[in-house]
Protein backbone atom coordinates (compact mmCIF):
# COMPACT_ATOMS: atom_id res chain seq x y z
CA UNK A 1 0.00 0.00 0.00
CA UNK A 2 1.09 3.64 -0.46
CA UNK A 3 2.19 5.31 2.57
CA UNK A 4 -0.71 8.09 3.24
CA UNK A 5 0.93 11.66 3.46
CA UNK A 6 0.51 11.54 6.92
CA UNK A 7 2.13 8.66 7.68
CA UNK A 8 5.79 9.19 6.02
CA UNK A 9 6.97 11.40 8.57
CA UNK A 10 7.24 8.49 10.75
CA UNK A 11 8.33 5.86 7.93
CA UNK A 12 11.17 8.62 7.25
CA UNK A 13 12.14 8.79 11.14
CA UNK A 14 11.99 4.68 11.20
CA UNK A 15 9.33 4.77 13.90
CA UNK A 16 7.07 2.30 11.15
CA UNK A 17 8.77 0.48 8.17
CA UNK A 18 5.27 0.40 6.35
CA UNK A 19 1.52 0.39 5.92
CA UNK A 20 0.09 -2.84 5.48
CA UNK A 21 -3.46 -1.18 4.85
CA UNK A 22 -6.39 1.16 5.86
CA UNK A 23 -8.50 -0.78 8.60
CA UNK A 24 -11.11 2.14 9.40
CA UNK A 25 -11.96 5.30 8.73
CA UNK A 26 -14.42 8.01 10.91
CA UNK A 27 -15.48 11.41 11.30
CA UNK A 28 -12.45 12.39 12.98
CA UNK A 29 -9.32 9.90 12.04
CA UNK A 30 -8.68 7.20 9.58
CA UNK A 31 -7.00 4.13 11.24
CA UNK A 32 -3.78 2.24 9.52
CA UNK A 33 -2.45 -1.23 10.33
CA UNK A 34 1.19 -0.93 9.99
CA UNK A 35 4.68 -2.67 10.62
CA UNK A 36 7.17 -1.53 12.99
CA UNK A 37 10.47 -4.16 13.44
CA UNK A 38 8.48 -7.81 14.11
CA UNK A 39 5.74 -5.83 15.80
CA UNK A 40 2.32 -5.44 14.10
CA UNK A 41 0.65 -2.28 15.58
CA UNK A 42 -1.96 0.53 14.55
CA UNK A 43 -1.63 4.16 13.47
CA UNK A 44 -4.12 6.60 14.14
CA UNK A 45 -4.11 9.68 11.94
CA UNK A 46 -6.12 12.59 12.45
CA UNK A 47 -7.67 14.04 9.39
CA UNK A 48 -7.44 17.95 8.79
CA UNK A 49 -9.52 20.05 11.03
CA UNK A 50 -11.17 21.33 7.70
CA UNK A 51 -11.78 17.35 7.03
CA UNK A 52 -13.74 16.34 9.95
CA UNK A 53 -16.79 16.32 9.82
CA UNK A 54 -17.96 16.70 13.98
CA UNK A 55 -21.62 17.64 14.25
CA UNK A 56 -21.25 19.01 17.61
CA UNK A 57 -17.95 20.65 17.29
CA UNK A 58 -18.64 22.14 21.02
CA UNK A 59 -18.49 18.99 22.28
CA UNK A 60 -14.49 18.15 21.12
CA UNK A 61 -13.44 21.60 21.72
CA UNK A 62 -14.91 22.47 25.22
CA UNK A 63 -12.49 22.48 28.46
CA UNK A 64 -9.66 23.45 25.51
CA UNK A 65 -8.39 26.32 27.22
CA UNK A 66 -4.86 28.00 26.90
CA UNK A 67 -3.11 30.35 29.18
CA UNK A 68 -1.96 32.41 26.01
CA UNK A 69 -4.33 35.45 26.18
CA UNK A 70 -3.52 36.00 22.37
CA UNK A 71 -4.15 32.33 21.65
CA UNK A 72 -7.51 32.46 23.60
CA UNK A 73 -8.36 35.37 21.72
CA UNK A 74 -7.87 34.29 18.32
CA UNK A 75 -9.84 30.91 19.49
CA UNK A 76 -12.31 32.59 20.36
CA UNK A 77 -12.74 35.15 17.06
CA UNK A 78 -12.16 32.05 14.70
CA UNK A 79 -9.41 33.38 12.98
CA UNK A 80 -6.66 30.96 10.75
CA UNK A 81 -4.19 31.43 14.11
CA UNK A 82 -6.98 30.84 16.41
CA UNK A 83 -8.29 27.93 14.65
CA UNK A 84 -4.42 26.39 13.99
CA UNK A 85 -4.08 26.57 17.76
CA UNK A 86 -7.69 25.13 18.86
CA UNK A 87 -6.12 21.98 16.19
CA UNK A 88 -3.18 21.81 18.14
CA UNK A 89 -5.02 22.24 21.54
CA UNK A 90 -7.04 19.20 20.65
CA UNK A 91 -4.56 17.39 19.24
CA UNK A 92 -2.56 17.25 21.92
CA UNK A 93 -5.41 16.28 24.74
CA UNK A 94 -6.19 13.60 22.63
CA UNK A 95 -2.91 12.48 22.77
CA UNK A 96 -2.81 12.98 26.33
CA UNK A 97 -5.94 10.88 27.03
CA UNK A 98 -4.44 8.23 24.88
CA UNK A 99 -1.28 7.95 27.19
CA UNK A 100 -4.04 7.90 30.34
CA UNK A 101 -5.71 5.54 28.95
CA UNK A 102 -5.49 1.62 31.15
CA UNK A 103 -8.53 -0.27 30.24
CA UNK A 104 -7.91 -3.82 32.33
CA UNK A 105 -9.04 -6.14 29.13
CA UNK A 106 -9.35 -9.89 28.85
CA UNK A 107 -8.62 -11.49 25.86
CA UNK A 108 -10.02 -15.17 25.48
CA UNK A 109 -9.88 -18.03 22.88
CA UNK A 110 -11.09 -21.68 22.75
CA UNK A 111 -8.36 -24.11 22.62
CA UNK A 112 -10.25 -25.53 19.59
CA UNK A 113 -10.28 -22.29 17.84
CA UNK A 114 -8.89 -22.25 14.09
CA UNK A 115 -5.12 -21.42 14.90
CA UNK A 116 -5.47 -18.58 12.23
CA UNK A 117 -8.10 -17.55 14.68
CA UNK A 118 -5.69 -18.00 17.72
CA UNK A 119 -3.18 -15.99 15.99
CA UNK A 120 -5.15 -12.95 15.58
CA UNK A 121 -6.20 -13.16 19.33
CA UNK A 122 -2.52 -13.22 20.65
CA UNK A 123 -2.03 -10.45 18.06
CA UNK A 124 -4.81 -8.53 19.74
CA UNK A 125 -3.84 -9.03 23.00
CA UNK A 126 0.42 -8.20 22.92
CA UNK A 127 -0.92 -4.70 21.49
CA UNK A 128 -3.07 -4.32 24.38
CA UNK A 129 -0.66 -3.02 27.42
CA UNK A 130 -1.35 -5.34 30.44
CA UNK A 131 -3.85 -7.24 28.52
CA UNK A 132 -4.71 -10.56 29.89
CA UNK A 133 -4.64 -13.57 27.68
CA UNK A 134 -6.62 -16.30 28.31
CA UNK A 135 -7.16 -20.18 26.38
CA UNK A 136 -10.37 -22.03 27.53
CA UNK A 137 -10.00 -25.75 26.89
CA UNK A 138 -12.61 -27.52 25.53
CA UNK A 139 -14.05 -24.55 23.37
CA UNK A 140 -13.99 -23.31 19.89
CA UNK A 141 -14.09 -19.55 18.93
CA UNK A 142 -18.03 -19.21 19.83
CA UNK A 143 -16.75 -19.36 23.58
CA UNK A 144 -19.16 -16.22 24.80
CA UNK A 145 -22.23 -18.32 23.88
CA UNK A 146 -20.92 -22.01 24.89
CA UNK A 147 -18.87 -21.26 27.83
CA UNK A 148 -20.79 -18.08 28.82
CA UNK A 149 -20.13 -18.42 32.85
CA UNK A 150 -17.03 -18.77 32.77
CA UNK A 151 -15.76 -15.87 30.58
CA UNK A 152 -18.41 -13.91 32.75
CA UNK A 153 -16.39 -14.92 36.03
CA UNK A 154 -13.61 -14.15 33.95
CA UNK A 155 -14.58 -10.81 33.06
CA UNK A 156 -15.90 -10.44 36.94
CA UNK A 157 -12.01 -11.26 38.37
CA UNK A 158 -10.74 -9.33 36.00
CA UNK A 159 -12.70 -6.10 36.58
CA UNK A 160 -12.31 -6.99 40.77
CA UNK A 161 -8.59 -7.38 40.61
CA UNK A 162 -8.30 -3.32 39.24
CA UNK A 163 -10.97 -1.75 41.23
Amino acid sequence: MKTPKRLQPLVDEGVIDSVVRQLMSGKEAMVFVVRAGADTRCAKVYKEADQRSFRQAVDYTENRKTKNSRQARAMAKGTRYGRQSQERAWRNAEVDALRRLAVPTLVAYGARSPETMVKIVQAIAALVPGARLERIEDANHALTTTHADLVAAMIGTLADRSS
